[in-house]
């Protein structure tokens, strides 16, 4: 059936940057979906519990929000790593309060190739309560997706974003110039999804997104 193979995707996902990026350390957390506005995904700590007894570890949840699977795979991927440093703090570390990006989970972030920003590029804070990334040429992350290629993981569909017409041609413009840059540092701007390579550095361009 369609929603146990998208739904095993994300749970293939979750397994393979884990091992990639955090040596396996993530417990089981559940992947879900939810158009929270204004919100890639989002993590929240003990939701789910595999029966009611007291004795049975609580279980974290990452949700993704459909309407934005249609962004590269790198870019989605990387906002579902971006909530695993979460719950990777959560497990072990220090947290803040509720939903602020502190200074150990802005170094996490570096360490497995994502840079915290809070406009999504560079030069960004590096933290507070709203803190978005981007991809770090040659970082882990990218390293981990290029690797990804190899794996047989199966994609199945992305949603269909609700509203209106003239909402998802407001979307539509507002992604229409997108920024891009290399390993040596080289930016450009360009429609979403464009697939091109630096002539000086000879690596691809990655999108600057949350």
């Amino acid at each position: 059936m369609i929603t146990t193979e998208q739904f095993k995707l994300f749970d293939d996902l979750y397994s393979f940057y884990n091992k990639e990026l955090f040596g396996g350390l993530l417990n089981d957390c559940m992947i879900t979906t939810s158009r929270k506005k204004k919100a890639y995904g989002f993590f929240v700590r003990n939701t789910w519990q595999k029966n009611k007894s007291k004795d049975v570890p609580e279980i974290h949840e990452i949700s993704l929000n459909p309407d934005f699977l249609n962004r590269i795979d790198e870019a989605w991927q990387a906002t579902l790593v971006h909530e695993m440093v979460h719950l990777w703090q959560q497990d072990f570390g220090e947290t803040s309060r509720a939903g602020y990006h502190n200074k150990e989970w802005a170094k996490k972030m570096k360490e497995i190739g994502l840079y915290p920003s809070s406009t999504g590029e560079e030069g960004g804070k590096e933290t507070g309560q709203s803190c978005s990334h981007y991809i770090i040429p040659g970082g882990a992350f990218i390293e981990a997706f290029n690797r990804l290629k190899e794996k047989q993981i199966k994609y199945i569909t992305i949603a269909i974003p609700i509203g209106s017409e003239k909402s998802k041609t407001a979307a539509a413009s507002a992604r229409s110039k997108t920024k891009y840059t290399c390993a040596c540092k080289n930016n450009v701007w360009g429609k979403p999804d464009l697939l091109i390579v630096c002539a000086v550095c000879n690596q691809r361009f990655i999108e600057i997104t949350e």
